[in-house]
Protein backbone atom coordinates (compact mmCIF):
# COMPACT_ATOMS: atom_id res chain seq x y z
CA UNK A 1 0.00 0.00 0.00
CA UNK A 2 1.56 3.27 -1.36
CA UNK A 3 1.99 6.12 1.83
CA UNK A 4 0.07 8.92 1.14
CA UNK A 5 2.37 12.09 1.02
CA UNK A 6 1.50 14.86 3.44
CA UNK A 7 -0.72 17.85 2.46
CA UNK A 8 0.85 20.68 1.09
CA UNK A 9 -0.55 24.40 -0.13
CA UNK A 10 -0.45 23.28 -3.64
CA UNK A 11 -2.01 19.78 -2.96
CA UNK A 12 -5.38 21.20 -1.50
CA UNK A 13 -6.95 22.34 -5.08
CA UNK A 14 -5.89 18.83 -6.19
CA UNK A 15 -7.98 16.75 -5.09
CA UNK A 16 -7.63 12.63 -5.89
CA UNK A 17 -10.58 11.82 -7.18
CA UNK A 18 -13.17 12.48 -9.48
CA UNK A 19 -12.66 16.28 -8.87
CA UNK A 20 -9.73 18.21 -11.44
CA UNK A 21 -9.55 21.90 -10.11
CA UNK A 22 -5.52 22.41 -12.14
CA UNK A 23 -4.59 25.27 -10.26
CA UNK A 24 -0.81 25.72 -9.85
CA UNK A 25 1.10 26.07 -6.52
CA UNK A 26 2.75 29.26 -7.74
CA UNK A 27 -0.24 30.90 -8.26
CA UNK A 28 -1.88 29.81 -4.91
CA UNK A 29 1.39 31.03 -3.48
CA UNK A 30 0.61 34.34 -5.02
CA UNK A 31 -2.82 34.44 -4.22
CA UNK A 32 -2.64 34.03 -0.45
CA UNK A 33 0.64 36.44 0.01
CA UNK A 34 -1.71 39.25 -1.45
CA UNK A 35 -4.57 38.07 0.50
CA UNK A 36 -2.91 37.19 3.58
CA UNK A 37 -1.55 40.79 3.54
CA UNK A 38 -5.24 41.78 2.90
CA UNK A 39 -6.68 40.20 5.80
CA UNK A 40 -3.90 41.61 8.25
CA UNK A 41 -5.17 45.04 7.23
CA UNK A 42 -8.74 43.99 8.09
CA UNK A 43 -8.93 42.19 11.22
CA UNK A 44 -12.50 43.62 12.25
CA UNK A 45 -13.75 41.34 9.80
CA UNK A 46 -15.07 37.53 10.38
CA UNK A 47 -14.25 35.16 7.67
CA UNK A 48 -17.65 35.82 6.23
CA UNK A 49 -17.54 39.07 5.88
CA UNK A 50 -14.11 39.12 4.41
CA UNK A 51 -14.87 36.54 1.77
CA UNK A 52 -18.34 38.98 0.88
CA UNK A 53 -16.04 41.97 0.50
CA UNK A 54 -12.81 40.96 -0.89
CA UNK A 55 -12.83 37.36 -2.50
CA UNK A 56 -15.90 36.95 -3.81
CA UNK A 57 -16.03 40.10 -5.86
CA UNK A 58 -12.11 39.26 -6.61
CA UNK A 59 -13.12 35.31 -7.20
CA UNK A 60 -11.56 35.70 -11.27
CA UNK A 61 -8.50 37.43 -9.83
CA UNK A 62 -8.00 35.24 -7.27
CA UNK A 63 -9.91 31.45 -8.05
CA UNK A 64 -7.40 28.97 -5.83
CA UNK A 65 -8.23 31.47 -2.82
CA UNK A 66 -11.85 31.68 -3.58
CA UNK A 67 -12.04 27.80 -3.76
CA UNK A 68 -10.44 27.44 -0.42
CA UNK A 69 -12.74 30.19 0.80
CA UNK A 70 -15.86 28.66 -0.41
CA UNK A 71 -14.85 25.04 1.12
CA UNK A 72 -13.56 26.41 4.27
CA UNK A 73 -16.83 28.39 4.87
CA UNK A 74 -19.29 25.30 4.38
CA UNK A 75 -16.79 23.05 6.85
CA UNK A 76 -18.21 22.39 10.12
CA UNK A 77 -15.99 23.48 12.44
CA UNK A 78 -17.10 20.83 15.21
CA UNK A 79 -18.53 17.63 15.27
CA UNK A 80 -21.06 18.47 17.48
CA UNK A 81 -23.47 17.91 14.29
CA UNK A 82 -21.99 14.51 13.79
CA UNK A 83 -22.62 13.39 17.43
CA UNK A 84 -25.59 14.72 17.17
CA UNK A 85 -26.38 12.49 14.48
CA UNK A 86 -24.63 9.33 15.80
CA UNK A 87 -27.12 9.50 18.62
CA UNK A 88 -29.76 9.93 17.27
CA UNK A 89 -28.88 6.72 15.42
CA UNK A 90 -28.40 4.98 18.37
CA UNK A 91 -31.90 6.22 20.23
CA UNK A 92 -33.58 4.97 16.75
CA UNK A 93 -31.66 1.70 15.82
CA UNK A 94 -31.55 -0.60 18.98
CA UNK A 95 -31.59 -4.32 19.62
CA UNK A 96 -35.46 -4.11 18.93
CA UNK A 97 -35.49 -2.31 15.68
CA UNK A 98 -32.52 -3.96 14.53
CA UNK A 99 -34.22 -5.16 10.95
CA UNK A 100 -35.48 -1.94 9.87
CA UNK A 101 -34.58 -1.06 6.29
CA UNK A 102 -32.11 2.24 6.15
CA UNK A 103 -34.96 4.54 4.40
CA UNK A 104 -37.31 3.76 7.48
CA UNK A 105 -34.35 4.41 9.76
CA UNK A 106 -33.42 7.59 7.78
CA UNK A 107 -37.16 8.35 8.03
CA UNK A 108 -37.52 7.94 11.68
CA UNK A 109 -34.05 10.02 12.45
CA UNK A 110 -35.42 12.87 10.00
CA UNK A 111 -38.53 12.59 12.46
CA UNK A 112 -36.38 12.30 15.23
CA UNK A 113 -34.34 15.61 14.68
CA UNK A 114 -36.77 17.97 12.44
CA UNK A 115 -40.13 17.21 13.92
CA UNK A 116 -41.49 18.85 17.22
CA UNK A 117 -41.73 17.18 20.41
CA UNK A 118 -44.60 15.49 21.70
CA UNK A 119 -45.73 18.49 23.93
CA UNK A 120 -45.12 20.88 21.00
CA UNK A 121 -47.44 18.77 18.10
CA UNK A 122 -50.69 20.32 16.99
CA UNK A 123 -52.62 17.34 16.81
CA UNK A 124 -55.75 19.62 16.22
CA UNK A 125 -54.19 21.42 13.33
CA UNK A 126 -52.60 17.97 12.01
CA UNK A 127 -56.12 16.34 11.78
CA UNK A 128 -57.45 18.98 10.42
CA UNK A 129 -55.10 19.14 7.09
CA UNK A 130 -55.23 15.60 7.10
Amino acid sequence: MEKQKPMQMGNIMKPHHHHHYHHDENELKSEWTFVKHLMSEKRELDISEFYQEYIMPAAEIYPSISKLYTILLVMPTTSVECERGFSCYNVVKTDQRNNLAVTSVNQLMMLRIEAPTVEKFDFEKAFNEW
